[in-house]
């Protein structure tokens, strides 16, 4: 008997049941090259995506602070009480009418003492900080600078900017050249400033002289020049070197060899000589009121200064 022979079917790996329904495509050359093609086009968007330009960064705006000054420099922000008080000041000082002054800047400020750091020789200055203001006014040719505080009722002058020629404002008085033959003797060295005063019902004259150790010395001048009753004062080399810097701010050089006479009629009035490294300048005491605003500072300072007694 002959057996028909048996074929045997391995297990390991069973036909997929769905093997018969999709056969097997092998792949054509159409598929392939449309394959590539995509393939490119999404690697170029990839990397052109990569190179792209960053967008803008956001600005955010910032208020720039330098020291104690608030970068914000709008008179508008100046309260208009301050604005007032100060016009009125400068044109008592001035006799510039109110009307012609205006506030050209305002900025505010933080003063690091009471005194708004405009100290007066001897002068003792609170060390609180003080919120104010640094107002500019003007009156379309000449500018004036004042410091505040925030309420208006402590102000002092910072600068004071006159007319550099002869003609004054209104209110001023005109000044003349001194002669030659009346320029006081030249300063010794060390002098700092001297001021000669001579005049009125008594008639003497009285020379008062700073010296660059801080030496004040005033004494009473003959008519032959002798001198006599010396007083002695010591200032410190501080309160020296605060007048100087004083005396180099208002620029009293441009007053050199000029003459401040007593108005017509006048009597009982002192005239008073200030010499020092500025030059020499010459005004009566009964129109002190009457000059240049920086001159004025100066001069009162100066009287405050040397003081005796």
């Amino acid at each position: 008997m002959q057996y028909a022979p048996v074929r045997h079917q391995s297990l390991s790996n069973p036909p997929h049941p769905k093997s018969a329904q999709y056969p097997s495509v092998a792949p054509t050359w159409g598929y392939l090259t449309t394959t590539f093609l995509l393939t490119g086009l999404l690697s170029v968007g990839f990397i052109s995506g990569c190179n792209a330009a960053p967008a803008p960064d956001v600005v955010v705006p910032t208020t720039t602070v330098s020291g104690n000054e608030i970068s914000q420099n709008s008179q508008s922000q100046l309260p208009p009480a301050i604005a007032t008080t100060l016009r009125q000041d400068l044109s008592q000082r001035t006799k510039i009418p109110v009307g012609k002054l205006r506030v050209s800047e305002a900025t505010a400020k933080t003063w690091a003492n009471g005194c708004l750091e405009l100290a007066k020789p001897d002068e003792m200055c609170s060390m609180a900080l003080v919120n104010g203001w640094r107002v500019v006014l003007t009156d379309g040719s000449d500018r004036w600078v004042y410091r505040t505080d925030d309420e208006g009722r402590n102000f002092r002058m910072e600068t004071a900017m006159p007319p550099q020629t002869n003609v004054p404002q209104s209110g001023q008085i005109q000044s003349s050249q001194i002669p030659t033959t009346e320029m006081p003797p030249n300063l010794q060295k060390g002098v700092v400033l001297r001021s000669i005063a001579s005049g009125g019902f008594i008639g003497r004259t009285v020379q008062t002289t700073l010296m660059s150790d801080g030496q004040l010395i005033q004494e009473t001048l003959s008519p032959t020049g002798s001198s006599s009753n010396p007083q002695v004062r010591q200032l410190s080399r501080q309160q020296v070197r605060q007048f100087q810097q004083m005396v180099d701010q208002y620029r009293i050089k441009r007053f050199d060899r000029q003459n401040f006479a007593a108005t017509p009629g006048s009597a009982d009035f002192m005239t008073v000589t200030l010499s020092g490294r500025f030059g020499t300048v010459r005004y009566a005491d009964s129109i002190q009121s009457q000059l240049p605003p920086s001159l004025q500072q100066v001069i009162e300072t100066w009287n405050q200064l040397t003081r005796i007694g």
